[in-house]
């Protein structure tokens, strides 16, 4: 399949799908770069959490938690002892050396692990790794910073899926509204049929026989309009 021009501006400079291999818009290389640059501004003023829920390679690593460790907290006490320093701050090291050992109490042995689980535990009912069971899937690291219209082919079949589910949804709370305005409408009205006398809720204002059959018994008697 070919495309002659732009369908952004409608040039015919170098016109390709936007994304590539994977579909969407046919543009012109002045339009993918002006898309690219904004796709640019927006993926970096969108949350670090959710660039990676999406998949995108270029958020960069988390950063490990460091915890007051007694081997870190025995390092750093040999830097700060006064030995190691002149004489002229002599006094300042053996006050951050006081306050270092006061608190030997409240550090750990090793590193406490985190109380959620980390990207790369494995749940044990599934039996995949938490990032990749969180990791969004639709729309796509190419898509999810922009709109519909600029989609790729997958992302978009997937969009459409989406929305005719939505619109059918849609149409059915409209049935079911719609019905259920008729029944009550239904059992508002109340009227007696001329021909057998039974109570129903017509479904005109001007409506004088339960059904078609009564209907057309008084039809057939000469009784129309009389009461049997």
């Amino acid at each position: 399949m070919s495309q002659s021009s732009c369908q952004s501006c409608g040039s015919s400079f170098f016109v390709a799908p936007l994304h590539g291999a994977k579909g969407g818009l046919w543009m012109c290389a002045t339009c993918r770069m002006k898309w690219d640059a904004e796709q640019t501004r927006r993926r970096a003023n969108m949350p670090a959490f959710k660039r990676e829920l999406h998949g995108d390679t270029k958020v960069p690593p988390r950063r490990e938690l460091t915890f007051l460790t007694q081997e870190l907290l025995r390092d750093t006490l040999a830097l700060t002892h006064p030995d190691k320093h002149p004489a002229e701050r002599t006094e300042f090291a053996q006050r951050v050396t006081s306050e270092l050992l006061a608190l030997k109490p409240y550090v750990v042995a090793k590193p406490i692990a985190p109380q959620h689980p980390s990207v790369t535990e494995t749940r044990r009912d599934v039996g995949k790794p938490v990032a990749e069971l969180l990791r969004i899937s639709y729309p796509c690291v190419e898509c999810y910073s922009t709109s519909p219209l600029y989609y790729c082919d997958a992302c978009k079949a997937e969009s459409d899926r989406q929305s005719a589910k939505k619109r059918d949804r849609e149409l059915r709370r409209d049935r079911q509204a719609q019905r259920e305005r008729r029944r009550r409408r239904r059992l508002a009205r109340r009227a007696i049929c001329i021909c057998c006398g039974d109570i129903f809720g017509p479904s005109r204002r001007d409506a004088k026989y339960c059904s078609n059959a009564c209907r057309q018994r008084a039809h057939r008697t000469g009784a129309a309009g009389v009461r049997d």
